[in-house]
């Protein structure tokens, strides 16, 4: 972990020094091909790995169950802050 925290610290100084520079758009360019390259590699591997093909149908109703709660969690923390905000800005727009 600290290995991946030094990379994107070298990468964060990286694209303050060259900002302007030519290096910074060619990199945007190959960003989309490396993650891709990146996800087909993960799925080969994923693909390879017999322990997890066999518990997928377990790992996945769990998955489903973290999806449809943060879902839940989101649409209602969503709702609860949007009437809050609305009545904190319908509240200054009275004074």
């Amino acid at each position: 972990m600290p290995v991946l925290i030094l990379i994107l610290f070298i990468g964060f100084l990286v694209g303050r020094v060259f900002s302007d520079n030519s290096i910074i758009r060619f990199s945007g360019k190959l960003i989309t091909p490396i993650v891709l390259i990146l996800l087909f590699f993960m799925g080969a591997l994923t693909g390879a790995n017999e322990t997890l093909l066999a518990d997928f149908a377990t790992l996945g109703a769990n998955a489903m169950i973290i999806v449809v709660g943060s879902l839940i969690g989101t649409i209602f923390l969503s709702v609860i802050f949007g009437r809050v905000l609305k009545r904190k800005l319908l509240k200054n727009q009275s004074r």
